[in-house]
């Protein structure tokens, strides 16, 4: 069984007398992927600060691995943080930035550089390990911002916004990343976005924040639960159609195919279902292991989508939007 090892209890924070985060509590387990969901405005990037210790809370506490948010240098030995604007020196290579971090964290200097191999390796960086980061595309540089935040093996890793701003295939990347560091690593990933598809496909539980408040604590539906069908939109040039139709047509995940012409795109309407007996029972592993199927084949996608899902709906309506 899963141990807790972030508990917070009726968090609150104010500035200058007004609330803007108010009697948040919540649970995380080891080895768990939660999603932290919300509109602009809702006390996501505050919440994720005072459980980083950069904000204090008004009222309320939080504790991780036993330590109390009163000894933050403690807790910030057991956590790792992925900030939506995270800081990258443009001279320095992947090598350098991540024993930068490792020496940090205390690693001496010949296990800090073994590490930094270690990491950059695990997640896809083995053959850029000098080059400067001037050079990194996006997709890149937010995988060493992942790999960044394993260097003192924390117990909790908070992510805000990781995949923002990536192309389709680098999100599915980085999504896999992702759970791979509660799957494999056993770390509580704590993942704050603003995609509801994402959240709905590779997270564990929801958190759903509106006006300072949580609004939602709930477990999110899993291949576990029963099968899930579900449809994937993908829009792709029309010379890759054919291709991309016969490596769906391959995935055991997939029911039905459909395409629409347009001028310069086809669209495929690509009907899944995520089954217990199919899967490894990873969230959301068959609607990714079809995408990662058009990847792997360099079907180039212009955009891919899930239809309106359960989720989305009660977002919508928990938080009015």
């Amino acid at each position: 069984m899963s141990s807790t090892v972030l508990k917070a209890s009726d968090l609150t924070r104010s500035f200058e007398g007004q609330e803007v985060l108010s009697d948040v509590s919540f649970e995380l387990d080891e080895g768990s992927l939660t999603a932290l969901l919300g509109p602009n405005g809702a006390g996501k990037t505050t919440l994720l600060r005072m459980l980083s210790t950069l904000l204090t809370p008004t009222q309320g506490w939080f504790e991780v691995c036993g330590i109390p948010y009163t000894n933050p240098s403690k807790i910030r030995e057991q956590i790792g943080v992925l900030p939506e604007s995270n800081g990258y020196y443009s001279g320095w290579t992947a090598q350098e930035y991540l024993v930068y971090f490792a020496r940090l964290s205390g690693h001496p200097p010949d296990a800090a550089k073994s590490l930094s191999r270690d990491l950059l390796t695990d997640f896809g960086l083995g053959d850029a390990t000098n080059v400067p980061l001037r050079a990194f595309s996006r997709g890149m540089r937010q995988r060493l911002g992942l790999a960044k935040t394993l260097v003192n093996d924390p117990a909790v890793v908070l992510l805000d916004e990781p995949t923002l701003g990536l192309d389709p295939s680098g999100q599915v990347t980085l999504e896999e990343y992702i759970q791979s560091m509660a799957e494999d690593r056993g770390a509580a990933v704590l993942l704050s976005t603003h995609d509801l598809q994402e959240a709905e496909a590779t997270c564990d539980d929801i958190l759903i924040l509106n006006d300072g408040q949580l609004v939602s604590d709930e477990h999110a539906p899993t291949v576990e639960d029963s099968d899930v069908e579900r449809t994937l939109l993908f829009r792709v040039p029309r010379e890759a159609a054919s291709t991309a139709r016969d490596v769906l047509s391959e995935s055991e995940f997939v029911e039905e195919i459909s395409v629409e012409e347009t001028v310069q795109s086809s669209e495929l309407r690509v009907t899944i279902v995520d089954s217990a007996e199919s899967t490894d029972g990873r969230r959301g592993s068959a609607s990714n292991r079809v995408i990662r199927r058009l990847v792997d084949a360099d079907v180039p996608l212009l955009n891919f989508e899930v239809e309106t899902t359960q989720l989305r709906d009660t977002f919508f309506e928990l938080t009015e939007q």
